[in-house]
């Protein structure tokens, strides 16, 4: 194992403080990305200032750079519920752009986009951030498990953690993680599987991994078995979920350890995983800090506003539907008496909700399909 001298030396980073560069698209000859994003409020605390911070988290996970100023200047207003977003503007890769383009242009010509002059938040959330295979090819992530593994050194280079209490998994998980100097070649896999890693039959099933990207976001995929990216891991193996679902984890911890851990013999300790952990952490947020952005990185529970929009859309409030069909409440809540409404728990604060794959059908213009769930497992959406 590495001493504590060497845990410093591994986070070592030299970089300079950064500054964005506002940038069009970087092609000479391409049309810009626009598309209209509709705010159909959802409940009552809910704010336009929110909505904005919220789409400022979205496409910063989508690894867009978002350079001091951008946004101000790439979102129009026509009023406080609808903005046009030059999505071209907002720092890009030029990979991660013809990925958005084309997930745009199948929406744009939709009759549901056409008749409502643009698509609501939340769902242009989960057809981004929310959609697996939408989200793989906008942070242009490695296609195969062994890309990965070549591109961070994990098969000759790597530290070895093993859980066999998880919150997460059903059972054991097996955790490696380079070891190399350069923030940007630290790269993070954790596997789950059957057996047990104590008697030696452990068997992984499903690789989660994430690493790093320039604008300080973390990029997650999931691999199966055969090494090729899938939606996310299925329910049977725990609650990992979908790449959506890991951010709501790793976004202010790199690696968490919720419960109490009994360390594999031959591995690394707690203390010592926690150490390197604690370590890459600080890294990383130093990094964070230094950049130039429209990011508040400073204020991690706005992360909360981003999660927000896709489950104001898949849970929706009367309030929210009654703007999305330009009804009144009174008319929703009528029209809707015979389904099933239930508080929101996790946020208490929506209030009464309803499930939109029960109410989708009462929406006549509606014909955009999205996936079942933003951080789940199921009918999955692919334009590609």
């Amino acid at each position: 194992m590495k001493t504590k001298t060497s845990i410093v030396i591994l986070i070592t980073v030299l970089f300079a403080s950064m500054e964005f560069e506002c940038i069009p698209y970087p092609e000479e000859g391409h049309n810009e990305t626009k598309i209209v994003l509709i705010w159909n409020k959802g409940y009552e605390k809910q704010t336009s200032q929110d909505v904005v911070r919220g789409m400022i988290w979205t496409f910063s996970w989508l690894g867009a750079e978002l350079p001091e100023g951008c946004f101000a200047k790439a979102v129009q207003t026509t009023d406080s519920t609808r903005f046009t977003v030059t999505i071209s503007d907002l720092g890009f890769s030029y990979n991660s752009l013809i990925a958005i383009d084309k997930i745009c242009d199948s929406i744009c010509r939709t009759e549901e986009y056409t008749r409502r002059g643009g698509i609501d938040i939340g769902e242009f959330v989960m057809l981004t951030l929310g959609s697996s295979y939408h989200y793989y090819s906008i942070v242009d992530v490695p296609l195969t498990l062994n890309d990965f593994k070549r591109k961070y050194k994990l098969d000759w280079n790597f530290n070895a953690f093993g859980v066999t209490n998880s919150s997460i998994a059903e059972g054991n998980r097996l955790i490696y993680f380079s070891v190399d100097t350069a923030l940007f070649n630290y790269g993070f896999l954790a596997m789950e599987g059957h057996g047990s890693l104590d008697s030696g039959t452990f068997m992984p099933t499903h690789y989660e991994c994430f690493d790093i990207m320039r604008n300080g976001q973390l990029r997650f995929m999931v691999y199966n078995e055969d090494g090729k990216l899938v939606s996310g891991t299925p329910a049977e193996f725990g609650d990992a979920g979908k790449p959506a679902k890991c951010l709501w984890c790793h976004e202010t911890s790199i690696q968490p350890l919720f419960i109490p851990n009994t360390p594999v013999v031959g591995m690394m300790t707690n203390e010592e995983f926690l150490e390197y952990r604690d370590s890459m952490q600080a890294s990383l947020q130093r990094y964070r800090f230094s950049l130039k952005s429209d990011m508040n990185y400073e204020n991690h529970r706005e992360h909360t506003l981003a999660e927000l929009l896709y489950i104001t859309y898949m849970e929706p409030t009367a309030m929210h539907l009654a703007h999305e069909w330009s009804i009144s409440e009174d008319s929703v809540r009528n029209l809707l008496k015979r389904e099933r409404s239930y508080t929101f728990e996790e946020f208490d604060y929506i209030g009464t909700v309803y499930d939109r794959k029960h109410v989708g059908s009462y929406d006549s213009i509606r014909d955009i399909e999205v996936p079942s769930s933003a951080r789940e497992t199921g009918v999955e959406v692919n334009f590609f």
